[in-house]
C-alpha cells in the first residue's frame, strides 16, 4: 500500500510551506540576502533581503531594512537572467524582474 504525502501532511516538511488565508499553501522558493554596495553593505547596514514564495516577492533595503516591499507573482510581465564574464565563473548573475507594479516596476536580484 502506496501513501502520498502532501507539504501539509509530510512530517519532515511541515515548516517548508505556509497556509494563506484562502487555505491554499505557499512554498519558499528562495529565500537570502544580497549585497548592494558588495562588501561594504554590512559596514554601511545596506544589504538586501529577498524571500520569493510561490505567491510573493517579499523585501527588506535601506539602512538596516528600513524600506519593504511586497510583489504579487500575478503581476510580474518579463524575467531576465544575465551574467558578467566574473560571475560566470563563480557561478552567479543577475535576474531582472519587470512588473505591472507603478512603485518599483523593475526588480534585480544580483548575487556576487
Amino acid at each position: 500500500q502506496r501513501h502520498i504525502y502532501t507539504r501539509q501532511t509530510h512530517p519532515q516538511r511541515q515548516n517548508a510551506g505556509y497556509h494563506t488565508m484562502a487555505g491554499r499553501s505557499e512554498e519558499v522558493i528562495w529565500e537570502g540576502s544580497t549585497w548592494p554596495a558588495c562588501c561594504l553593505s554590512p559596514l554601511c547596514c545596506s544589504s538586501t533581503t529577498w524571500k520569493i514564495t510561490s505567491r510573493r516577492i517579499d523585501y527588506s533595503r535601506g539602512c538596516c531594512g528600513s524600506d519593504m516591499e511586497t510583489l504579487d507573482v500575478r503581476r510580474i510581465t518579463d524575467l531576465r537572467f544575465t551574467r558578467s564574464c566574473a560571475q560566470m565563473c563563480t557561478c552567479r548573475g543577475t535576474l531582472t524582474i519587470m512588473s505591472g507594479d507603478e512603485s518599483d516596476p523593475v526588480l534585480r536580484i544580483t548575487t556576487f
